[in-house]
């Protein structure tokens, strides 16, 4: 499993403030502003890091 730099940055700061939580603490625009990022870009970030670490932690191939 090899996320990139950036993923893990936004992966770690989604986690610290509640973006997994329910109902969910902070939103994908508040991450966006709090990086500098397009909503977008933190979301395919968000995106490729899960599948990453999910891939990794079910042991399949990850296609990134």
């Amino acid at each position: 499993m090899a996320i990139t730099e950036r993923q893990g940055e936004v992966l770690r700061h989604a986690l610290d403030v509640g973006y997994f939580e329910r109902p969910r603490e902070t939103n994908a625009t508040e991450l966006a502003e709090h990086f500098g990022l397009s909503r977008a870009t933190v979301s395919q970030h968000l995106r490729s890091a899960q599948r990453k670490v999910l891939a990794h932690v079910f042991d399949r191939p990850s296609a990134d």
